[in-house]
């Protein structure tokens, strides 16, 4: 929902800067196994142009990583899939899509990830 006529609120904000949808941790179906998965896939669905900074948190890191095709500018109406690189093995992940512009508004449809190349069970 956007409304321009008022600011501060999450949902009504005219001028949202540094705008968060997190991603709670996922083990895509299979958890406590290590995998590998060497991208994954988020289609959006631009309202006009924005620029958005998609990032990852591998199991218990305490910072986020910022992939080399980040941030990126979309622009015209149709929706877009993008990829996004992972560069280590992983039991968890959680996603992070930033909208860092004022007034930009972004949506996220969905988000897919192919199938591991390659898994084994966590000591832990």
């Amino acid at each position: 929902m956007f409304d321009t006529s008022t600011t501060g609120d999450l949902q009504t904000a005219a001028s949202l800067i540094d705008a968060d949808i997190q991603t709670a941790r996922l083990h895509l179906g299979m958890p406590g196994v290590v995998k590998k998965v060497p991208y994954y896939a988020v289609e959006f669905d631009p309202i006009g142009a924005e620029v958005v900074t998609v990032q990852y948190q591998l199991d218990d890191a305490t910072a986020w990583t910022t992939p080399p095709d980040s941030p990126f500018t979309m622009a015209g109406t149709d929706s877009r899939i993008k990829y996004f690189t992972i560069h280590a093995p992983f039991i968890d992940i959680g996603l992070r899509f930033r909208d860092a512009n004022s007034g930009e508004r972004m949506r996220v449809v969905r988000v897919g990830f192919p199938r591991p190349i390659s898994t084994w069970m966590s000591r832990d």
